[in-house]
């Protein structure tokens, strides 16, 4: 065989010529073309045609099996969320779940974290959660939610579960996007709680004496709810007909345990009382009823009289009359009056002998004491204790014995010489401490 070109033999299966450099592959092909009848062209094209539309094949391929490994897995977050409601109409509360252990069974062979791209705070979590699943650790990193309001709900309220995810964190080491939106539920199926009205299970107990009076609550129920209330008084002390104490439920403002434990609402939880009913102290001579101010004159003068027969034989007490009487109170409660009254009396007397009589009037005075005044308005008093003037805080009179300058006698009088200083020594002197009321007719 021979080059084409330059004429030159070559060697057998020569692909070039060694003297010029012709390629003589292809002629040898079109020459065996030729000689076989096939039309290798032809065939080459159908050839390629395959070997495309392989390659297109293996592309699309590569491009899904592409498309699958970064396709982002789409969560529905609210699928996994339920919200119940318990406790009594208007105490209701809302409890929400989310149902981690469903999550999990949906997504654990779907989500996983992308290790080379955690930050520090997330690689911290990672490695504290280490056991966990994947998708726990994306609950964990990624996904939260509360109830808004969710106590002292009625049936009819509507509670909204809020979501707080971070979006970004997901797409980003887990390769998931995450789907949500806020859940609103209507509140429904709680019980309706009895009411429960405690001051009608319980009595006011006024005890002692006005203006030192105590109060007491006394409860009349065995109901449960109303044995374990605890009550506050204020004031429960120092008490008088006329004033005001307010009695409260303690831990009142925590309605919910009464709910929780009893099942009831308290309809009231505070309420004012006006004392009543107290024994007290009267406070004006004016409250003294007509009866006892007779037993205590009637006391009174027959001290007098037990008292005068016990005096020197020439002196007599001609009359003995009721004038009036002071009465004083204490400015301050202290001490161990809390009132008391002198009744005051003029005493006529006579000295009288063989040769000589004088008229002497002084006055004279009862004192009792702590006169009480009772719930069923009478008064009371204990006409055994008393005090009388006496000689102690009386005064001296000289009479004549005879006829004889020097024949004289002096008597000391169990009383005062004018109602003037009667008054300044019972009153005046204690004005700083006691309040009076001056109730004497005759003054001089």
């Amino acid at each position: 065989m021979f080059c084409r070109n330059c004429g030159a033999q070559l060697v057998d299966n020569a692909t070039h010529c060694v003297q010029c450099g012709f390629a003589i592959e292809q002629e040898n092909q079109k020459e065996t073309n030729k000689v076989s009848g096939i039309d290798v062209k032809n065939k080459n094209k159908k050839n390629l045609k395959g070997v495309l539309i392989a390659g297109a094949v293996i592309l699309v391929a590569l491009l899904v099996v592409v498309l699958v490994v970064t396709k982002k897995t789409t969560i529905n977050l609210n699928d996994y969320v339920t919200i119940e409601f318990s406790g009594y109409d208007t105490l209701g509360k809302a409890t929400y779940e989310f149902d981690k252990e469903a999550f999990c069974d949906d997504y654990e062979d779907k989500v996983k974290i992308n290790k080379k791209k955690m930050d520090s705070e997330l690689e911290e979590l990672y490695d504290y959660l280490s056991d966990d699943m994947d998708c726990e650790i994306l609950l964990y990193s990624c996904v939260d939610g509360k109830v808004k309001e969710a106590s002292g709900l009625s049936n009819g309220d509507t509670v909204t579960y809020k979501w707080d995810c971070n979006d970004e964190l997901a797409k980003e080491n887990f390769n998931v996007k995450l789907k949500y939106k806020d859940i609103e539920v209507k509140v429904e199926g709680l019980e309706k709680a009895k009411l429960v009205n405690p001051f009608e299970s319980i009595n006011i107990v006024y005890t002692g004496i006005a203006p030192n009076g105590s109060v007491q609550v006394e409860k009349n129920s065995n109901e449960p709810i109303i044995k374990n209330i605890y009550f506050e008084i204020t004031p429960n002390s120092g008490l008088k007909n006329g004033d005001e104490v307010t009695v409260r439920v303690q831990n009142a403002g925590d309605a919910s345990y009464y709910v929780e434990n009893y099942g009831a609402i308290l309809s009231e939880t505070e309420k004012t009382y006006t004392v009543e009913g107290l024994d007290c102290y009267v406070q004006s001579a004016s409250e003294i009823s007509d009866d006892i101010l007779e037993k205590m004159k009637k006391q009174a003068e027959d001290s007098f009289y037990a008292k005068a027969a016990r005096w020197d034989e020439r002196v007599t007490a001609t009359n003995v009359a009721y004038i009036g009487n002071y009465f004083l109170k204490p400015k301050f409660n202290s001490g161990s009056y809390n009132n008391y009254i002198y009744l005051i009396y003029k005493i006529d007397t006579t000295f009288e002998n063989d040769m000589y009589s004088e008229n002497v009037p002084f006055y004279y005075y009862v004192k009792f004491s702590n006169i009480m005044k009772l719930s069923d308005g009478s008064c009371s008093v204990d006409l055994s204790s008393y005090d009388t003037a006496s000689e102690w805080n009386g005064f001296n009179h000289e009479f004549k014995w005879g006829e004889a300058w020097n024949e004289k006698v002096t008597l000391t009088y169990p009383g005062y010489e004018s109602v003037d200083t009667m008054f300044n020594k019972l009153v005046t002197a204690v004005v700083s401490d006691y309040e009076y009321e001056n109730n004497v007719a005759e003054s001089e």
